[in-house]
């Protein structure tokens, strides 16, 4: 029963996922629709899963271009929007996990010193590309426009590319649109938080206060480095590790999260499959017509004789 549970939170988040991302591409194309949006997630979800490097943004934002009605660096500019609040928020869920921990020969200060640094940066830099973009994209055009670039043709190529990418990071230039959009974010990131919360309560695990929460704080972080398909290994081990930062060993810690990890993969793999097999319609086949009953093609034949003068 509680693996049922477990996977109602993981399904609502994808929904809001989907819907978020619609929400942004719809700043610039609002007759765009919500189911045109989802196919090209879930592959792009899906070939992140198979594939390592994030190849799935990248099928995301050049392979479906027809049908988000955007040009490829437009789509990639959301997605990067898109990484930036993910990271944000992931990195503030961190170190609410870090409020408890119990071993810390596991997780040592410096360890979670160098982990703020590194994050630190990162958000920094991301937060720095979206609210500087407009004086970014000021430079790419004085740039563009000095005599010994502009004589090139394409300069002009690269400067379009890079004016569609700067729309689509400027998707959160009011603080309305950022605020909206972090809450959306937050909502998303909690209730896969909340999916490993009910793990944990379905092997007896409730008793170690924040673990699961740093459990998928590390195991999502860790997402980030490149790793084998599906992130088996990195997504595990921190995964793991975090669970051990509260005290678990190690075997109940490695269950919990192979458990949590069959539960991420396996719904998102029947959810693409279903997906597929109801947007591939099969074609309709005719019926062969019987013989004798064929009708002619020409002009009706007249079954009375010519009247002769």
């Amino acid at each position: 029963m509680w693996l049922v549970v477990c996977v109602i939170p993981w399904i609502i988040s994808l929904f809001i996922r989907v819907t978020r991302w619609w929400w942004i591409l719809r700043i610039h194309v609002p007759d765009l629709t919500l189911q045109a949006c989802v196919w090209p997630y879930l592959i792009g979800a899906l070939l992140n899963l198979a594939i390592p490097l994030r190849a799935g943004d990248v099928a995301r934002a050049f392979g479906f271009c027809k049908q988000l009605k955007s040009p490829a660096t437009r789509v990639l500019g959301t997605l990067v929007v898109e990484r930036v609040f993910d990271l944000l928020v992931v990195v503030i869920f961190f170190f609410v996990g870090l409020i408890g921990v119990t071993a810390t020969d596991v997780l040592p200060p410096m360890m979670q010193l160098i982990a703020a640094f590194v994050a630190g940066i990162g958000v920094a830099g991301l937060i720095a590309l979206i609210m500087g973009q407009r004086l970014l994209r000021q430079w790419v055009h004085t740039i563009a426009g000095h005599d010994r670039v502009s004589k090139y043709a394409f300069s002009r190529t690269v400067v379009g590319w890079l004016d569609h990418f700067f729309d689509g990071v400027s998707s959160m230039r009011t603080p309305a649109m950022f605020w909206k959009f972090l809450a959306f974010t937050i909502v998303v990131w909690s209730l896969e938080g909340l999916m490993f919360i009910f793990v944990a309560i379905s092997l007896n695990l409730q008793n170690f206060t924040l673990a699961p929460w740093l459990s998928f704080t590390m195991a999502t972080l860790a997402t980030t480095i490149p790793s084998a398909p599906g992130f088996v290994g990195t997504f595990d081990y921190f995964g793991a590790l975090g669970m051990v930062a509260y005290g678990l060993d190690w075997n109940r810690a490695a269950a919990f999260i192979v458990l949590v990890h069959l539960i991420l993969v396996t719904p998102f793999s029947v959810v693409v499959l279903v997906w597929i097999f109801r947007s591939q319609r099969p074609p309709r086949i005719s019926k062969p017509s019987k013989p004798g009953l064929t009708k002619q093609s020409g002009p009706k034949a007249s079954s009375e004789r010519p009247h002769t003068p």
